[in-house]
C-alpha cells in the first residue's frame, strides 16, 4: 500500500542526483529524460497490457505460482478499486526494475 505522493518524494531526488552525475551537455541530459520517461511509458503499457491483462496466455493464467504473483502485483488492485493507496506501483518494487 503505497500513498501518491510517495512515489514523486522518492524518484525525484534519485532523478536529480542522476541528472546532475552526468558529464553530458545539458540538452543532451535533457533530452535523455525525455526518451527515459517516454520509454518508461511505453513499457509499462505493454507489461500492463499483455502480461497483466495476458487472457490470452492460458499456460501463465492457470499455472499457480503465476496467478498468486500476478494477483499480489496487479490482481490487488482489481480487487479493491476504490482503495487511493493501490493506485500506484510501490517504490520498493520499482528499485527492482530500476
Amino acid at each position: 500500500m503505497t500513498p501518491y505522493w510517495l512515489i514523486p518524494l522518492f524518484w525525484i531526488p534519485i532523478s536529480i542526483w542522476h541528472y546532475n552525475s552526468g558529464d553530458a551537455q545539458d540538452s543532451v541530459r535533457i533530452s535523455y529524460f525525455f526518451l527515459g520517461t517516454l520509454f518508461w511509458t511505453f513499457m509499462e503499457y505493454i507489461l500492463h497490457r499483455f502480461v497483466f491483462h495476458s487472457e490470452d496466455m492460458p499456460y501463465f493464467i492457470h499455472h499457480p505460482k503465476f496467478f498468486v504473483a500476478h494477483f499480489l502485483l496487479h490482481g490487488i488492485h482489481h480487487a479493491f478499486p476504490n482503495d487511493h493507496y493501490r493506485i500506484v506501483f510501490p517504490p520498493i518494487w520499482g528499485v527492482m526494475v530500476y
